[in-house]
């Protein structure tokens, strides 16, 4: 029995140790891959190895997308359409247009109308929305306000009924699809007339399209084919010339980053596909030279990306992605036996098939898988957000949207400064996390900088850094959207600080406030608004920050710092007696003469209404009750740095190189991590699944909860599966439930 659960043992790290080799190769098949990753964690589990299991799941995790909001819109869904990261939405028979915001799922803002709204389209910039109703009349929007801009209606008094409607990049330009479905007439924003009209004798005109750079407007219609014209908006919609040889087909349009324009079923930068004699060709319009043949037969989808340099053809089971420019062949994706819709992102980096069953996300142009997300038949790809991180998907029928971001929870995993991090915390939604750090220059100057950073990009949202007059410090507001920086100010009677508050969106200034204080570190309460500490040689005072003056709200010891995000300050003397003081409640807390207090402690405020500290003492770091100076826990461990997490429930400690996450009162270490350097903060997200950790010229985040990693991995794969078969790949093991559910 021994040797087989050695045997059992050393299957699993070997197939443990296969997993990370295929994904550092990026060759990985989620979800098959974490679905293996559960099985050897359990495997390890049982063993005991807890530590080293959570490193297969953590691992795994970066595979699966995340389920970022889930709402209803009204039903079913007639129209649809992407303006960056918002989504708007026209039902049957509704008489508005409702704008949903894809990360919280609310509606932001209806846009109302007078008549039952039959189509919409948002210029390529997203800013502009143009709507027509079945009464023939198109509305312009301005998305960021929800302003109506202007109506506009075909001056033959016709129009037909179907609606077709475009907008060009911010606004200026308006197609309305006028007469009998056969003419075009184009608007520009501020005109009440029509600015050109071009008339169809040969079909229904079907699509309609504005290239980037606003020179040229491309219209396609249906007779016996389909066929493309191109019209030159600067000489009054003058019809350029085309190749005619390449329109035929099931064509579409699209304009790519070039002028040009690209006819084909898509089109994009200069090129087109067309479809004939079960063959596809890519032409380039208004240049010499042959078309380029794709050595491909029968394609029923076809999608170019953004700057036209590949072309995705689809098939049954399927799909191939090619370069434009010689017609090569970089990758073939064998699914399904369905046919499959395809979809790139706005930044090329993804490329989205809709199988019958399941949303596949690969990457362009290698076509290595990202992420697979399972859809019933009903559901459809409505279209991706500004950046191409959140997929958008529908249930038409019954209005339900799903948002999935497709970049993994550990994505902003490095962030990189110019200085040593002495601050972080988290928003309250754990989506921002603030960073202050300092250094000093060559010349002798301290620089500092203060910064706000997306967790799902790792992109910077806000920088504010300023040489001589250095910044001090920053705070992040409760939920987000605001951030304080504060800078020495010397005055002719009394020095101070300069509070300037920004929005951390636009980037713009908004509040600017003259403290009457020097300012060491500020924060943000919903109750108190901003507070501060004061930069005092000999003592801490606490200050509300505000337009009308600089209120003291308490004086303590010098040593003294914010703690459990603003809500207490905790101040210690020289001879280790601590006080405590109460934000939002304005008075200080007894604290118990028992306990000796030192800087790095942290406190956390019981539902009981209880304050606990965490203490390190030497090489121990003792939980107690701050009044009573009774001993909760005592954990085995020195810290530099501790943290309790939102709630209580887990604490972190880092020191000698280790961050490690105990779970309360029990004491039991749940998972730990390595880092190099020095560590100067820390913080948990709000949902407590992450941990921004300081460390050297770095915030390293750190996703450490295996409890919430199985959860998710259940919630996308929505059953329980035996494949791929355990037998092969584990052989001394036998299958269990994964999901808890059969």
């Amino acid at each position: 029995e021994n040797v087989r659960q050695q045997q059992r043992l050393a299957q699993a790290r070997r197939l443990a140790s296969d997993l990370q080799a295929r994904r550092s190769a990026r060759v990985y098949s989620p979800p098959e891959d974490v679905l293996q990753a559960i099985e050897v964690s359990n495997i390890l589990g049982d063993f005991g190895l807890d530590l080293e299991a959570h490193a297969v799941l953590a691992g795994a995790i970066e595979a699966l997308p995340r389920r970022v909001s889930s709402f209803r819109a009204a039903a079913p869904i007639r129209a649809s359409a992407m303006a960056g990261d918002r989504l708007l939405t026209v039902s049957d028979g509704s008489r508005r247009v409702e704008m949903w915001d894809l990360r919280s799922g609310r509606l932001v803002k209806p846009l109302p109308h007078a008549g039952t709204v039959s189509d919409l389209a948002v210029s390529r910039d997203g800013a502009f929305a143009v709507t027509r109703t079945r009464e023939r009349v198109a509305h312009l929007w301005e998305l960021a306000t929800a302003a109506e801009r202007g109506t506009y209606r075909c001056s033959d008094g016709k129009g037909t009924s179907r609606g077709l409607v475009a907008v060009s990049r911010e606004g200026r330009y308006i197609a309305l699809l006028c007469g009998n479905g056969d003419a075009v007439q184009l608007f520009e924003r501020g005109r009440d007339s029509a600015l050109a009209t071009v008339q169809e004798e040969h079909g229904t005109i079907r699509e309609m399209q504005f290239s980037k750079d606003l020179r040229h407007l491309a219209v396609i219609w249906s007779e016996d084919f389909d066929s493309a014209a191109l019209y030159d908006i600067g000489q009054q919609m003058a019809p350029l010339p085309m190749e005619r040889e390449c329109f035929a087909g099931n064509q579409k349009i699209r304009f790519g980053a070039e002028a040009g324009m690209v006819v084909s079923s898509r089109v994009d930068g200069e090129d087109s596909t067309v479809f004939g004699n079960n063959s596809v060709r890519i032409c380039r319009l208004q240049k010499s030279g042959s078309p380029v043949r794709l050595p491909h037969s029968f394609p029923t989808n076809e999608e170019f990306t953004s700057d036209g340099k590949y072309l995705a053809t689809g098939e049954p089971s399927t799909v191939r992605i090619w370069t434009t420019g010689r017609g090569e062949q970089t990758t073939a994706i064998r699914g399904p036996a369905a046919q499959p819709a395809l979809s790139f992102s706005p930044d090329d980096r993804y490329l989205a098939i809709r199988w019958s069953g399941e949303l596949w996300i690969v990457e362009s142009p290698s076509g290595r898988m990202a992420a697979a997300i399972p859809v019933s038949r009903d559901w459809s790809l409505l279209g991706w957000s500004a950046e191409g991180h959140m997929a958008v998907l529908a249930h038409r029928p019954s209005g339900r949207i799903e948002v999935w971001e497709i970049q993994p929870i550990q994505k902003a995993k490095g962030i990189v400064l110019a200085g040593r991090p002495i601050e972080t915390g988290f928003s309250s939604s754990g989506q921002e996390l603030l960073t202050v750090d300092r250094y000093e220059t060559p010349e002798g100057l301290e620089y500092s900088a203060v910064q706000v950073w997306s967790m799902e990009t790792g992109k910077a949202l806000f920088k504010e850094e300023k040489m001589g007059d250095p910044v001090s410090g920053g705070g992040l507001s409760v939920d987000g959207t605001k951030v304080a920086v504060f800078t020495p100010h010397y005055g002719e009677e009394v020095d101070g600080s300069l509070v300037e508050v920004f929005d951390v969106g636009s980037r713009r200034l908004g509040e600017r406030i003259e403290a009457q204080v020097r300012l060491r570190a500020v924060a943000h309460r919903p109750l108190r608004g901003w507070i501060g500490l004061e930069a005092g040689s000999h003592r801490t005072r606490v200050v509300a920050i505000a337009a009308g003056g600089t209120k003291v709200l308490w004086q303590g010891p010098e040593d003294a710092r914010f703690v459990s995000g603003g809500r207490f300050v905790a101040a210690v003397g020289e001879s280790g007696r601590g006080r405590i003081f109460d934000v939002d409640r304005g008075r200080e807390i007894r604290v118990s003469p028992r306990l000796k207090l030192y800087s790095a402690m942290d406190l956390l405020l019981t539902n009981g209404g209880r304050l606990l500290a965490a203490i390190p003492e030497g090489d121990l770091t003792r939980i107690a009750d701050l009044e009573t100076g009774a001993t909760q826990s005592t954990l085995p461990v020195p810290a530099q740095v501790v943290r309790w997490s939102p709630g209580g429930k887990f604490l972190l400690t880092a020191a000698d190189g280790v961050a490690r996450v105990w779970e309360l009162p029990g004491g039991v270490e749940r998972a730990q991590t390595n880092y190099m350097g020095e560590i100067g903060t820390a913080a948990f997200s709000s949902d407590t699944l992450r941990v921004a950790l300081g460390v050297n010229r770095g915030v390293s985040v750190w996703a450490w909860r295996t409890d919430e990693v199985r959860k998710r991995t259940c919630a996308i794969l929505g059953v329980n599966r035996q494949s791929p078969g355990w037998s092969t790949s584990l052989p001394v093991a036998e299958y269990r439930r994964i999901c808890g559910r059969s």
